[in-house]
């Protein structure tokens, strides 16, 4: 009896201390994202840091030190190509002049009618965007300290994520036997168990994402480069880690590659504005289903096994309680979670 009373205020306690700790994540989640990017950034390169370990017999200290080096040396070698043209790009969106007088033009030819005594169409909604990007620019020029400032502060970011990546890296596996140790013995086999098939899931959803962020960069620029839409890089590189949003992520970025272009009104093909505007949306669209066809059914939907409607709540649902990193995490928590659900339901 005393057996069962202690093991039950055991999971008594374990039960309040996920509560409280779940409690303090939401309360400190501005300060969570580092840790949690950097438990991500841990998933995806512990089989190549174990790799290392087992077949080249390094040390992990080493075998990480030397993931870093080439890490940093492939950033390196891509600032450097890109680095100039992405620079300029940057420059330009900030200065308010480069957008006003094609975006302008453009505008100006759209439909507009009057209902009522308002006016009403696209005009009008296309000149509150521009006016928006107009203070948006002005806001941000004129902003230089709070902008150092932040830039600080996401230094100090960065720091704390190589720093933390680099402990998961070396010491995830103590923090795993740590959490095995919380359970009763008899429960070890299925700590174990859940444990790998989380493992799995999470480790192949994660790789695949960045397979998809790649893909979608590189195809998206090849497109935007070809039709010469101004800020192409960038928005190629925004189109890629938009992709990191299950759904809402691709469909926001086929909408803010195309209101640039439409806005902009540059291309190499002397199209007028609209019909611009139609060949980003059918482009994007393009792109989205041969990824939709060929490229997630192996890499994505076949490794969650969630239903597109929970996919699409729990993305809302992360990004309203967690902001970004909760868009970002929300998918591989909720196929975590799933299988933990089948898993506890198997053992009846």
């Amino acid at each position: 009896m005393l057996r069962v009373m202690s093991t039950s205020s055991r999971q008594l306690a374990l039960a309040v201390f996920a509560i409280l700790l779940v409690m303090f994540l939401y309360l400190e989640r501005g300060a969570l994202a580092p840790f949690a990017l950097a438990g991500v950034f841990a998933f995806i390169l512990n089989p190549v840091v174990t790799a290392l370990d087992k077949h080249f017999k390094l040390h992990k200290t080493l075998a990480i030190f030397i993931i870093y080096v080439l890490l940093f040396a492939a950033f390196g070698f891509l600032l450097s190509w890109i680095g100039g043209k992405l620079l300029t790009e940057a420059r330009q969106i900030t200065e308010g002049n480069t957008i006003d007088t094609t975006a302008q033009q453009a505008i100006d030819a759209l439909p507009n009618w009057t209902l009522a005594g308002q006016d009403v169409g696209l005009k009008v909604a296309a000149q509150q965007l521009l006016e928006s990007l107009r203070g948006g620019a002005a806001s941000y020029q004129s902003r230089a300290l709070p902008f150092f400032s932040g830039a600080l502060r996401e230094a100090i970011s960065i720091l704390v994520f190589f720093l933390a990546g680099f402990y998961l890296l070396r010491d995830g596996h103590k923090m795993r036997n740590y959490l095995l140790k919380m359970f009763p013995e008899r429960h070890h086999d299925d700590f174990r168990t859940i444990w790998g098939r989380v493992n799995v899931i999470l480790g192949n959803y994660l790789r695949g994402q960045l397979i998809l962020i790649a893909l979608m960069s590189v195809a998206s620029f090849i497109v935007l480069e070809t039709l010469g839409v101004r800020y192409a890089l960038i928005l190629a590189i925004m189109t890629g880690f938009l992709e990191i949003i299950p759904y809402v992520g691709p469909i926001t970025a086929g909408g803010i590659a195309t209101a640039t272009a439409f806005l902009t009104g540059q291309n190499r093909f002397e199209l007028d504005p609209g019909t611009l505007a139609i060949v980003i949306v059918v482009s994007y669209f393009v792109l989205r289903q041969l990824e939709d066809y060929f490229v997630i059914p192996h890499l994505y939907a076949r490794l969650t096994k969630l239903h597109p409607i929970m996919v699409i709540f729990v993305v809302l649902a992360g990004g309203h309680l967690f902001g970004i990193l909760g868009l970002i995490l929300s998918v591989p928590v909720a196929a975590s979670l799933k299988v933990v659900l089948e898993y506890l339901l198997e053992k009846g």
